[in-house]
C-alpha cells in the first residue's frame, strides 16, 4: 500500500502517518497542514466531504477539476484553495509550491476556506436547504407531468396495455 510506496520512493522519512484521530486532533492536523491535497480523478468522487472538514478548520484545499462532479465547487479555485486539472502532477506540484512560496497565499485561502465553509456548509443551513428540496419534490410529485417535446416511439416498439374497468 502507501507505506510500501513511500519506502520505494524514499520519502517515508518525510511522512507522518496518523490514524484514529479524535475530532480535536483532526482539527489540529488540518490547522497545521499546508493544505489538503485532494487529487481525485474520477467523477464518482461526487463531492468530497473531507474538503469541508479541512476548510472549516482553515486548511486550504488543492483539488481537481473533475467534469460532472462537485469537487471543484466545494472548494473554489483562488477562494478556498487551488483547483488543478485532473492527472496533472506538474500542476499539483506547482499549486503546492505556490502555497509554500507565495507570500500571504496560504493565509488568504485559509480565511476564504473558513468563510466558504460557514457560508455554504453550516449544518443548520444545509439541513434547511435539504428540507426545502424534499418539500419541493413532494409538492411536485402530485402535479401533472409536462413533457417539453413529443416523444416518438417506433411502431414495432409499442406495447398495448389492457385495463380492466368496472362498469
Amino acid at each position: 500500500g502507501l507505506f510500501e510506496l513511500a519506502k520505494k520512493l524514499e520519502v517515508s522519512d518525510r511522512i507522518d502517518w496518523y490514524s484514529n484521530l479524535d475530532d480535536e486532533q483532526l482539527r489540529g492536523a488540518y490547522a497545521a497542514a499546508t493544505a489538503l491535497w485532494f487529487p481525485s480523478i474520477v467523477r464518482s468522487e461526487a463531492f468530497g466531504l473531507v474538503q469541508i472538514e479541512a476548510m472549516a478548520s482553515g486548511c486550504p484545499v488543492i483539488n481537481t477539476n473533475i467534469l460532472g462532479s462537485g469537487v471543484s465547487w466545494v472548494s473554489l479555485d483562488d477562494t478556498s484553495g487551488i483547483t488543478v486539472p485532473i492527472q496533472d502532477s506538474a500542476a499539483l506540484a506547482a499549486a503546492s509550491r505556490r502555497l509554500v512560496e507565495e507570500p500571504g497565499l496560504r493565509e488568504r485561502l485559509s480565511r476564504g476556506a473558513i468563510q466558504r465553509a460557514e457560508d455554504c456548509f453550516e449544518i443548520h443551513d444545509m439541513t434547511q436547504r435539504t428540507m426545502e428540496i424534499y418539500e419541493s419534490v413532494l409538492d411536485k410529485s402530485f402535479e401533472r407531468l409536462v413533457v417539453s417535446r413529443p416523444v416518438s416511439i417506433p411502431h414495432e416498439s409499442r406495447v398495448e396495455f389492457a385495463t380492466s374497468q368496472t362498469r
